[in-house]
């Protein structure tokens, strides 16, 4: 099992959450997203 570290965890890949996870990286957060779903969107 793999460990990843981060400051932001935002699960779900729509519009809101990836808006969320884009500012946040901008903002110099390390961001993990999680989306149960094939794609994202």
């Amino acid at each position: 099992m793999k460990n990843y570290e981060a400051q932001i965890v935002v699960t779900a890949a729509g519009p809101a959450g990836l808006s969320a996870a884009v500012q946040a990286a901008q903002d110099g957060m390390k961001v993990l997203v999680l989306e149960k779903a094939a794609a994202v969107g």
